[in-house]
């Protein structure tokens, strides 16, 4: 399967408005992530499957990265656990780098490996 994930139509995954400032930094994600063609429909996937274990992919306010996001309001050990469990696998079998933010789950996608 390839998927042409352009700018809006990551926006669209993330529903996220299309707006200039948000293309615009979509569009450095995409230059910024390393070989981010060859993880694209990955994302899609990761996304998708996220949505049913509490997580989600969405921009970083603070990165040029697509952030990997665990929405664990209740902070619940079972559901933090099998999300960080969730990420890592993907990113092994994808062989896709991430990189954990410290205390906080966060992961950010920083391209293939």
């Amino acid at each position: 399967m390839n998927i042409d994930l352009n700018c809006e139509n990551l926006l669209n995954l993330m529903e996220l408005q299309k707006t200039n400032k948000n293309i615009a930094q979509v569009d450095k994600v995409i230059n910024n992530t390393k070989d981010f063609e060859k993880i694209a429909k990955h994302v899609v996937s990761l996304n998708d499957y996220l949505h049913h274990h509490h997580g989600f992919v969405s921009l970083s306010s603070s990165h040029n990265y697509l952030k990997i996001k665990c929405d664990n309001d209740k902070q619940d050990e079972t559901i933090s656990k099998e999300f960080h469990e969730k990420v890592r696998a993907w990113g092994e079998k994808y062989k896709v780098e991430l990189e954990r933010v410290d205390g906080k789950e966060v992961y950010y996608i920083l391209g293939s490996l």
